[in-house]
């Protein structure tokens, strides 16, 4: 796997060889300069790297994905982001474990590190939004109740990224709406947290802007594959 994953680094294009270590470089500098958490660091680095091989559709982003989680869990608690924190410790980490083992059935070769994309049935959609909207309002009472910082986006986010997950290990498109979505949310968050409530995590506010940024072209790219899928299926 470890040749694997070198050898889909050399054939990243040279925009993305050139753009993906000075990202990563100039994040670390920065939040190195600003005295900030080096945890928090850790786990922007690992955000950042799942997000984009996540969005190439690449079986080893889970490895970056267990790092990144294990570390935001982390941030999150030390911030009383409470609902994040359980989500990402007791979910996310395990839900990415079992990502490394589903998607080796549906990779598009042997020999390929990357998996065949789905998507939900319009049923489907209305469906789960439906459950995204209930759990969120369970979840936020609940945060509530416990002294959590931001209960209603924290619970949004929360319940989001579980039911983002689940279309992940699915491989749906519809996790691209999702992430999208709870990264706007997220850097806002961390946003108010750091620059109008004075508290530690500069790094997270880079990781989820910059995961936003990443999300975006990842659903359109998701959109093409389907389609090509679709048309050599048909």
């Amino acid at each position: 796997m470890i040749k694997k994953i070198i050898s889909e680094f050399n054939s990243l294009t040279l925009k993305e060889r050139i753009i993906l270590p000075i990202m990563l470089v100039s994040i670390i500098s920065v939040c190195v300069y600003c005295h900030d958490n080096p945890v928090g660091i850790v786990s922007v680095c690992g955000g950042i790297l799942f997000t984009f091989f996540a969005g190439k559709g690449k079986i080893y982003c889970n490895y970056f994905g267990i790092i990144g989680g294990l570390t935001y869990a982390y941030m999150s608690f030390i911030t009383h982001l409470y609902g994040n924190a359980a989500l990402y410790i007791g979910y996310y980490v395990p839900m990415q474990i079992t990502g490394l083992i589903v998607w080796r059935k549906h990779l598009e070769s042997k020999e390929s590190t990357s998996f065949k994309k789905t998507h939900l049935s319009n049923k489907e959609r209305v469906i789960y939004s439906f459950l995204i909207v209930i759990a969120t309002l369970v979840v936020s009472f609940l945060l509530k109740k416990v002294g959590a910082s931001s209960p209603v986006l924290d619970a949004l986010t929360t319940v989001m990224s579980i039911f983002g997950q689940i279309f992940m290990l699915k491989r749906c498109l519809e996790q691209w709406y999702i992430f999208t979505t709870v990264n706007a949310i997220t850097s806002y968050i961390w946003i108010v947290k750091v620059f109008v409530n004075g508290e530690p995590g500069l790094s997270l506010v880079l990781n989820w802007i910059i995961c936003f940024s990443i999300a975006v072209p990842s659903l359109i790219n998701w959109h093409k594959e389907i389609r090509k899928q679709s048309k050599e299926l048909g």
